[in-house]
């Protein structure tokens, strides 16, 4: 990714998670739960951990007004170790389907305990 990219990324995320947070109560809540969890993935990504754990944990309590069928609160669930181990990376690996990991390991620095012991080794 270009500095150039890498700054309309960040610029994007902060706007997203800004906006998420200052969302108007009238958003119904099957919306409202899909804007809060991109939120807190978006904070995971800038590295706001605390912040992206406490809108996951509005994510949820949003879950719990309007369930849906399970995708989003796996989601939130997969999401709550991603942030504790502060994995701020795009596509953490146990996030994405088990048959990409190779791929992602091939392209990825691999810098973090967890991607060492989670990517095949080469």
């Amino acid at each position: 990714m270009t500095a150039e990219n890498q700054a309309r990324f960040v610029r994007y995320q902060i706007e997203y998670f800004d906006r998420a947070r200052t969302l108007s109560k009238g958003v119904p809540a099957r919306q409202r739960l899909s804007i809060e969890a991109r939120a807190a993935n978006a904070a995971r990504q800038l590295g706001r951990f605390a912040e992206a754990e406490a809108m996951r944990k509005t994510a949820l309590a949003t879950y719990a007004q309007a369930p849906d069928d399970q995708s989003w609160k796996s989601y939130l669930t997969a999401l709550s170790t991603v942030i504790a181990r502060e994995d701020a990376t795009t596509e953490p690996l146990d996030m994405i389907p088990k048959d990409m990991v190779g791929l992602v390991c091939k392209d990825r620095a691999i810098k973090s305990d967890f991607d060492k012991a989670t990517c095949p080794a080469t």
